[in-house]
C-alpha cells in the first residue's frame, strides 16, 4: 500500500500530517549526514540549529553551540561581517558562496565558502537565516600551491635563454602553438595569442624562405618517426634583420590524431657568428701559411733568376745587346719579389717598410690588377690630382688598402652597370673638419693626402654603416668580413684618418688621409741597391738545401774571391764543419732545411767554433728570421731573393775586408 493512500478509517488530514512528518524526519537526516555545515540563526544572530557536519567543520558540538553568538567563529578582523550579512537577511536577499575565513574551537584558522539564506514563517516575514558552509582551506592551499608553482614556472620560463612551447600539428595539417613562453616576444616576435590557435603566421611571414622546406621536412619526418626533433634554422623579421635559431623537443601522439611536441627554441645568432668566425680565422690561418709556404719556395726560385741575371750582366758588357734583356729579367724577378713579400705580409711573416711613396704612381702601377679584380659591368674612374706630394706610408700596405676598397665597391654595384672612382689630392685637416672623422681613425689636424674610392652601388643605412670596420662582419652570411676591418687597421697604423659616406640606393665613399712626408717620393718597389767593388779571400760554407740557390750563390761569393764549400742540409755542412771548425771565414746558412734545420745548425757551429760569422738566409723576412737568434752571436742576414749587389753588402759588413 502506498504511504500517502490512508488506510481504511484513516482520515486526510491523519494522512498529510504523516506526509509532514516523514519529510521532517527526511530533511533531519540529510542535514545530519550531510558533510557540510549547516547551521541556523535568529536575526540576532544566535545559533538556533547545528549539525555533526558544523561540529566536523568547528570543533564545536551543538550543546556547545546553541543559543551561542554565530560570532564565537568569527576572527577579530572579521565580526563587521556579520552585521552585513544580517542587513541583506533582512532585505530577503541570498549571500551566495561567499567565501571568508572562521575559526575553529581549536583557534586555528580556516577557510570556507557559504551560502546564507533567509528563514520565513508560515506568513512570509524573516525570522532568521540558514547557513550551508564548506570548508575549503584544502582547496585554497591547492590554489595557493598551484599559483605559486605556475610563478615559479613562469620564473623558470623567464630564466631558461629561450622558448619554451607546445606545437601541435593537426591531421589536416594545420598547427598551433597550445602554449608559448614570453619568450616568443623575443624569439619570433610576436605575442603569445597570436599562434595559440594557428600558428600560420611563422610559416607564412616568420620562417627565412630558403629554410621553409628544410623545416617543414624535418617535422614531417619527425611526426612520421616519433624521433625527436633537432633542427638550426633561420628567421627574417619584418625590419629584413636575420636571426639563426634552434629547435630542440620531443613529439607525443593524441588519441585525436594530433601531434604534439614539447621543447625549446632558442636564439643561437651569436654562437653561430662565433664559429663563423672561427671558421674564417682557421681558413684565413690556413691561407696564410700557404701563402707564406708559396712565398718562401718562390723566392728560393727568385734568388736562382735575379742571381744568375746579375752575374750575367757582370758578364756582358756594358754596350751588350743582352744588357736591354737581362735588365729586363731583373726588373720582372723584382716584381715577383714584391708580390712575395705581400704574400708575406698576408701570411703575417712579412715586415712593412715605411718609405715616402708617390700615391699616384703606386696607383698606376696597380691599375691592371685593380682592372681585372673588377666586374666587367664597372666602369673604372681616375681622378689624380698632379704634383702630390710625397706619403710614409708601406707600399704592400697601401696595395692591400685599395684593393679591398675597389672589390668591395665593385660588389656594390653588383649586378648592374655602375661607375667606380678613384681620386687623390690634399686636404687640409682642421678641427672643424675632424668631426666627420671616425673617432678611432681621427688623424692630427694638419696637411693630408687624401685617396677616395666611390662608387654608384647599392649604399648602406647607419645600422649597417656602424657595423663594417668589426672584424669578420659582412651584409653577406658567407662572405669575407675582414677586408674593412683590415683597412681601418692600417690607417690607423700609418697615423692616418677615415671617413665614409653612404646612404642606400645612393653609393658609397671611403676617404682616407695619409701624413705628408719630406723629400722625393720613392719607388714602390723593392730598391736593390748598386754596391761598389768588392774583393774578399777565404773559404765560404753555404748550406742550403735548394740546389739553385746553392748554385747561384756559389757563383756570386766565388766571384767576390772567395773559396766555396757546398753542403745540402744542416747534417751535411756539420759534417764538413766539425772537420775544421777555424777553416771558415763566413757561413752562408739556410734557415728552413731537412734533418738539420739552421737554427740547430748554428748552434752546434757556435759550440765548436764561438767566433765564427754566420750569414742567415731565409724566404721570410729578418725579423721573422732572426727572432730566435736574438743575442746569439748572429753576424747578419740577407733576405732571399738576393742579387750579387745585396749579397756583396752584407759580405763586406761582415767579413770586412776590400
Amino acid at each position: 500500500m502506498n504511504e500517502a493512500t490512508p488506510s481504511p478509517g484513516q482520515s486526510a488530514a491523519g494522512v498529510t500530517g504523516q506526509t509532514q512528518a516523514l519529510n521532517i524526519a527526511l530533511l533531519a537526516a540529510i542535514v545530519s549526514s550531510s558533510d557540510d555545515a549547516i547551521i541556523s540563526k535568529s536575526l540576532d544572530g544566535l545559533v538556533t540549529s547545528w549539525n555533526l557536519g558544523a561540529e566536523q567543520i568547528f570543533g564545536y558540538t551543538a550543546a556547545e553551540m546553541l543559543g551561542q553568538p554565530i560570532t564565537l567563529l568569527f576572527p577579530p578582523d572579521r565580526l563587521d561581517e556579520e552585521a552585513q550579512i544580517i542587513a541583506r537577511i533582512r532585505r530577503g536577499e541570498t549571500v551566495r558562496h561567499f567565501d571568508t575565513i572562521r575559526r575553529r574551537k581549536d583557534g586555528t584558522l580556516i577557510d570556507i565558502s557559504a551560502t546564507i539564506s533567509p528563514i520565513r514563517d508560515e506568513t512570509g516575514r524573516i525570522i532568521g537565516a540558514s547557513k550551508t558552509a564548506r570548508d575549503i582551506t584544502e582547496k585554497k592551499l591547492n590554489e595557493v600551491r598551484t599559483e605559486t608553482l605556475i610563478a615559479r614556472l613562469n620564473k623558470i620560463y623567464e630564466l631558461v635563454p629561450g622558448l619554451v612551447y607546445q606545437f601541435v600539428l593537426r591531421p589536416d595539417g594545420s598547427s598551433c602553438m597550445p602554449f608559448a613562453s614570453e619568450a616568443i616576444r623575443q624569439i619570433f616576435r610576436i605575442a603569445p595569442e597570436t599562434v595559440r590557435d594557428d600558428a600560420a603566421i611563422i610559416f607564412t611571414t616568420i620562417i627565412h624562405p630558403e629554410d621553409l622546406p628544410g623545416l617543414k621536412e624535418s617535422i614531417r619526418i619527425s611526426a612520421q618517426t616519433m624521433q625527436p626533433w633537432n633542427q638550426e634554422f633561420r628567421v627574417r623579421y619584418a625590419d629584413g634583420t636575420v636571426a639563426w635559431l634552434r629547435g630542440d623537443s620531443v613529439p607525443e601522439r593524441a588519441s585525436n590524431g594530433n601531434i604534439l611536441w614539447h621543447g625549446f627554441i632558442t636564439d643561437i645568432t651569436e654562437r653561430r657568428r662565433i664559429e663563423n668566425k672561427l671558421v674564417e680565422s682557421a681558413k684565413l690561418e690556413s691561407l696564410g701559411v700557404l701563402a707564406g709556404g708559396i712565398a718562401h719556395d718562390f723566392n728560393n726560385l727568385l734568388t736562382g733568376i735575379l742571381g744568375n741575371a746579375s752575374l750575367a750582366r757582370q758578364e756582358l758588357p756594358p754596350a751588350s745587346l743582352g744588357q736591354p734583356m737581362l735588365e729586363q729579367i731583373e726588373i720582372a724577378a723584382r716584381r715577383a719579389a714584391d708580390l712575395c713579400k705581400q704574400m708575406l705580409a698576408y701570411s703575417g711573416k712579412g715586415r712593412f717598410v715605411i718609405q715616402r711613396l708617390d700615391l699616384n704612381k703606386l696607383i698606376e702601377d696597380t691599375t691592371h690588377l685593380l682592372q681585372i679584380s673588377i666586374a666587367k659591368n664597372c666602369v673604372l674612374r681616375f681622378n689624380l690630382s698632379a704634383n702630390l706630394p710625397a706619403i710614409s706610408a708601406d707600399a704592400t700596405q697601401l696595395r692591400q688598402v685599395i684593393m679591398n676598397l675597389v672589390i668591395n665597391a665593385s660588389e656594390a654595384i653588383a649586378s648592374r652597370s655602375g661607375v667606380l672612382a678613384l681620386s687623390t689630392g690634399v686636404a687640409r685637416v682642421d678641427e672643424e673638419y675632424l668631426r666627420g672623422f671616425r673617432p678611432d681613425a681621427s688623424p692630427a689636424p694638419g696637411d693630408y693626402v687624401f685617396i677616395e674610392v666611390s662608387d654608384n652601388g647599392i649604399g648602406m643605412d647607419a645600422p649597417t654603416l656602424a657595423k663594417i670596420f668589426d672584424p669578420f662582419f659582412t651584409t653577406k652570411f658567407t662572405g669575407r668580413g675582414l677586408g674593412l676591418a683590415a683597412v681601418l687597421g692600417i690607417v690607423r697604423g700609418h697615423k692616418g684618418g677615415l671617413k665614409v659616406y653612404s646612404e642606400p640606393g645612393r653609393g658609397t665613399t671611403f676617404k682616407l688621409f695619409f701624413p705628408l712626408a719630406p723629400g722625393k717620393a720613392g719607388d714602390s718597389a723593392s730598391p736593390f741597391p748598386v754596391t761598389a767593388a768588392y774583393r774578399g779571400t777565404g773559404t765560404a760554407l753555404i748550406v742550403d738545401d735548394e740546389e739553385t740557390v746553392r748554385t747561384v750563390a756559389a757563383r756570386m761569393i766565388e766571384r767576390l774571391g772567395f773559396t766555396v764549400v757546398l753542403s745540402a742540409d744542416g747534417r751535411e755542412a756539420m759534417e764538413k764543419f766539425r772537420a775544421d771548425p777555424t777553416r771558415f771565414t763566413f757561413v752562408l746558412l739556410d734557415l728552413t732545411m731537412p734533418h738539420l734545420d739552421g737554427e740547430e745548425t748554428f748552434r752546434q757551429m757556435r759550440q765548436l767554433n764561438p767566433g765564427i760569422r754566420v750569414i742567415l738566409t731565409s724566404g721570410f723576412n729578418q725579423q721573422e728570421a732572426i727572432n730566435r737568434f736574438t743575442g746569439k752571436g748572429l753576424a747578419g742576414f740577407i733576405q732571399k731573393p738576393f742579387e750579387l749587389s745585396n749579397l756583396t753588402q752584407v759580405i763586406r759588413s761582415v767579413v770586412g775586408q776590400g
